[in-house]
């Protein structure tokens, strides 16, 4: 499944330190499918993942592409997404986990 989702930004800014929220307004979300490319029509691509935690099941997306050599795995840079469509897999807005620090900053 593919769905197109606006970014949410607080304040219209973003500590996503030059994630995809940082250039981009909205993203496509893809979840059940194993061809996931980086971009659709010039939008970028992010991927649902669900985890478990204390009992209730969490959802985050996340860039389909691995963070850049030398990089921690991708966090939550302050940006969450969302959109009417009826197909979206949660009530609420997911987090945007587009955030990428250097281990030497972590």
């Amino acid at each position: 499944m593919r769905l197109r989702c606006n970014i949410y930004k607080h304040d219209n800014t973003d500590c996503s330190n030059g994630g995809i929220s940082h250039k981009h307004d909205s993203v496509v979300l893809i979840w059940d499918e194993d061809d996931m490319p980086e971009t659709v029509n010039g939008t970028p691509v992010v991927k649902l993942v669900k985890r478990q935690l204390g009992g209730r099941v969490y959802l985050h997306a996340e860039p389909v592409n691995k963070p850049p050599k030398g990089c921690n795995g991708w966090m939550m840079g302050g940006c969450y997404i969302a959109t009417s469509d009826s197909p979206f897999p949660n009530d609420y807005p997911i987090s945007l986990h587009d955030r990428k620090e250097e281990v030497n900053q972590y």
